[in-house]
């Protein structure tokens, strides 16, 4: 009786809707599908790239069977086939099943439905190109500075919220100064904006810091942690790269030069490749040389693992795509199938990865690097010749002992043979002497393994053999797989070469197309189907592959060009929205779509759509210009509203600030907070580009300093060690412990989104850290020279400095009574506490 009721029930409504399929939807399917599909099937899961909340994403569908119905034919529609147990597993999945007579109320709807609904609705949004719409109308005109406020306040008027008032002047001076520079003013910078009444101040401070030489360091920063970028190669030997400080410095010259972004893209990508391709162009393409050595010793899965993390790669930093998940199968949620995945790297299997020559073609850097090499080459020859005299008296010993050695085979002899090989550091173990080998063999028998010298071997001491490990570890010259000895090391870094890409060349008489194959399930060892280049499917439309430029022969001669010019497109629907939404993520706190790397169907939806798109469209109509981009976003009245605002209505409607109706207030990242404590105690080392440095690490890592017996991190107090932190030496396996309990990472992956976290350990760093409290002692050093033995001036300018603000009343207050009570402790108390305070380390 009762489901013969229920049948009724659900007749009598159809009938009374049959005239209105959307309305049928609305009333009976949509809560049917809610009920029953929901919370796999809901806007935010997505399980299998699925939402059952509306028709249009029904008829997108998911990643596993596409669309999930055909308008007006049940039979072919996934919808129906899956609940009614046609396609395995039956769905809902864990629920009992769906009655008939629902399942026939299903189809019917899915009969009535006109094909013409489906128009457009497979295009994902992120897909479809940009198209700027025009600024909608607000009530509060006032507040609009330019079309970004439009496209906000639009969304705070619907909401019946209101935007915040603009920023004070100190705080808007803080936030642009450490927005572009990542460091505070200076008190004459503050006093000059502070005390400036005339029109247009803050346009020429932001066109002023725009041109800074150190805005290059502060956004290179944020590039680079997408390029993943480190000195070393990871995993257990973590050896060095010598050159890459070359790449680093391309990025932060490409920002201070406001190189057009979709000519950055084209040189990391194919800068080889490109007419005339200069030094800059070549020592781009290191970006696809800061892939991280894979842990195998079959250098077929190794190459395979590189192109497979070099694909991965650029999909996600240009196009925002997670490639990576179609490695193994069909994307479960995007549109990618693994046969794309391939299609994409196939344009890179051609590739090597080799050293070039790259000659600095800065005077000053040449100069800089000239200078250190000669310094270098005279304390390794000093170090050499300490090493050889101690290698002599142990060789002495073992012929005392009456060990039979070869003779004609002096340690400086074999020495000068390797230095004079043009493979130095490659073929030295094969020149390795039978006398020097019987010494190893006595000293260490598993030096190359890194293993503690033993004691078995009763021939030399304990002490003996550490010494002469110490004095090898400074002039080794790579044995046994080993990175070089210390001076060695940086010998290298200073040769004009760099870490780069080519392709592999071909006989021009027997033309070689490298071939690349679908792997199945993403095993190297298993080729499935193989694949040419093409682009991806659900970009373009099709599945074709890409047209290569090739010479008479047949020659391909260009592989990664045509992809790098697609990618750089306007066209491109991806690349322009995904740089855009990073360039407001550091300038506002949160991008409009909050997963900067994923703009698919499991990635966050934009807050602002239309904005997106508008800025996209902006972006490439004034060519791709970064600066002109940040400072469009920077003039608006959406950027200069105060952070510190919390009223009860927009906290209640929008706690997260998704609508912008007040600036966000924001932890510095560990670099920008070292770089600020620099700059306050006045020991800033301005020196910029080179490479890399090795600060002073805790002692209590000492042990984590040595890789294989051999130093792998060798500090000095010089001043080279007081650079901006972006030129801190990059190793994968040691991190700087003072940053990295700020939350920088190391970068094995690409970072798109830096976490921040706020714990007790920071705060007792902080507090207790060498480094934070030497640099409070240089601090005070600084107020009494530039104030002078007098307490007020002495607390007014540690303020000034440190917060670009004077104190107020009552932190002068307390800060005189400190004062007073100790001038000499307690100055360096109170800077202490500045350096530690919310206020340093936050800007609002």
């Amino acid at each position: 009786m009762m489901r013969a009721w229920v049948l009724v029930s659900l007749a009598t409504a159809w009938m009374a809707a049959a005239q209105d399929v959307p309305s049928v939807f609305e009333r009976q399917v949509a809560p049917l599908l809610k009920r029953s599909c929901v919370p796999c099937h809901d806007e935010k899961t997505r399980t299998s790239g699925l939402s059952v909340l509306s028709i249009k994403e029904l008829i997108a569908g998911g990643a596993r069977h596409g669309a999930a119905l055909v308008p007006g034919k049940p039979q072919e529609s996934v919808l129906v086939r899956i609940v009614s147990g046609n396609l395995t597993p039956r769905m809902p999945f864990g629920k009992p099943p769906l009655a008939q007579e629902e399942i026939d109320l299903i189809a019917r709807w899915i009969t009535e439905l006109k094909p013409e609904m489906a128009a457009k609705s497979e295009r994902w949004w992120a897909f479809e190109r940009p198209k700027a719409a025009a600024p909608p109308a607000v009530m509060q005109t006032g507040w609009v500075r330019n079309e970004i406020d439009s496209f906000v306040l639009a969304r705070l008027e619907a909401a019946h919220l209101s935007p915040s008032a603009e920023a004070p002047r100190p705080m808007l001076l803080r936030r642009a100064y450490f927005d572009l520079l990542g460091v505070p003013p200076s008190i004459e910078e503050a006093k000059a904006f502070l005390n400036d009444a005339t029109p247009g101040v803050y346009e020429k401070l932001v066109d002023r810091l725009l041109g800074d030489p150190r805005f290059g360091e502060r956004w290179g920063r944020h590039w680079l942690d997408l390029a993943r970028y480190a000195d070393t190669q990871g995993f257990e030997a973590d050896r060095e790269n010598y050159h890459m400080w070359r790449y680093r410095d391309y990025v932060t010259g490409s920002f201070n030069q406001d190189k057009p972004y979709d000519r950055f893209i084209k040189e990391q990508i194919a800068g080889d490749e490109m007419p005339a391709a200069g030094v800059e162009a070549r020592i781009a393409t290191g970006l696809l040389r800061l892939t991280p050595r894979f842990q195998t010793t079959n250098i077929q899965e190794l190459r395979q693992l590189t192109l497979d993390e070099l694909t991965s790669t650029i999909g996600s930093v240009f196009l925002g795509l997670t490639m990576r998940c179609a490695q193994c199968h069909d994307h479960k949620y995007d549109p990618i199938p693994q046969k794309d995945f391939y299609r994409m790297q196939a344009f890179l299997t051609p590739m090597e990865m080799t050293e070039a020559r790259a000659e600095f073609t800065d005077a000053a850097m040449k100069a800089r690097v000239e200078a250190a090499y000669a310094d270098t080459k005279r304390r390794l020859d000093e170090a050499q010749q300490r090493f050889d005299e101690y290698q002599r008296e142990m060789l002495a010993r073992l012929e005392a002992k009456g060990v039979k050695l070869p003779a004609g085979d002096t340690p400086v002899a074999v020495a000068a043979a390797a230095a004079a090989d043009e493979a130095f550091g490659e073929g030295f173990v094969r020149r390795f002497t039978p006398r020097l080998l019987e010494l190893e063999r006595r000293i260490s028998r598993a030096i190359a393994n890194g293993v503690v010298p033993n004691t078995e071997d009763q021939t030399f001491t304990l002490e003996e053999k550490n010494k002469y490990l110490g004095l090898l570890s400074y002039v080794d010259g790579n044995r046994g797989g080993r990175d070089l000895g210390v001076l060695q090391r940086e010998i290298r870094r200073y040769a004009p070469t760099a870490h780069v890409v080519r392709n592999v060349p071909n006989d021009p008489n027997r033309p070689l197309f490298p071939a690349t194959f679908v792997r199945i399930m993403g095993d190297f060892g298993r080729p499935g189907e193989a694949v040419a280049p093409g682009f991806l499917s659900a970009i373009t439309g099709n599945p074709n592959p890409a047209t290569l430029p090739s010479d008479q022969f047949g020659n391909v001669r260009t592989w990664r060009t045509p992809l790098a010019n697609w990618i750089a497109s306007a066209e491109n629907p991806l690349a322009a929205r995904v740089m855009v939404n990073r360039i407001w993520q550091h300038l506002l706190g949160s991008p409009i779509a909050a997963t900067p790397s994923d703009f698919g169907r499991n990635g966050a939806r934009p807050t602002h759509p239309e904005l997106l798109d508008w800025l996209a469209v902006r972006f490439v109509e004034n060519k791709w210009s970064v600066k002109s981009m940040i400072r469009l976003i920077m003039m608006s009245g959406t950027y200069r509203q105060t952070s510190i605002r919390s009223p009860a209505a927009e906290q209640e409607k929008d706690p997260e600030n998704h609508l912008l109706w007040k600036q966000n207030r924001r932890r510095l990242e560990g670099e920008a907070v070292r770089d600020s404590i620099l700059e306050v105690s006045g020991r800033m080392n301005s020196e910029r580009g080179g490479p890399g440095v090795f600060v002073r690490l805790p002692e209590a890592i000492r042990e984590r300093m040595t890789i294989k017996n051999l130093p792998s991190w060798t500090p000095t107090d010089g001043p080279e060690t007081r650079k901006r932190s972006i030129y801190i030496f990059q190793r994968r396996q040691l991190e700087v412990p003072f940053l990295s309990l700020l939350d920088a990472p190391v970068f094995q992956s690409s970072c798109e989104r830096r976490a921040i976290s706020t714990t007790a350990v920071q705060a007792l760093t902080m507090m207790n850290d060498d480094f934070v409290a030497g640099e409070a002692g240089h601090f005070a050093e600084r107020v009494v020279r530039e104030a002078g033995p007098d307490p007020r001036e002495q607390a007014g300018l540690a303020f000034r400095h440190a917060l670009a603000r004077p104190p107020k009343p009552e932190e002068l207050d307390r800060a005189l009574r400190l004062l007073g009570r100790d001038p000499q402790q307690g100055l360096k108390g109170l800077c202490r506490t500045l350096l530690n305070a919310n206020e340093f380390v936050y800007v609002d």
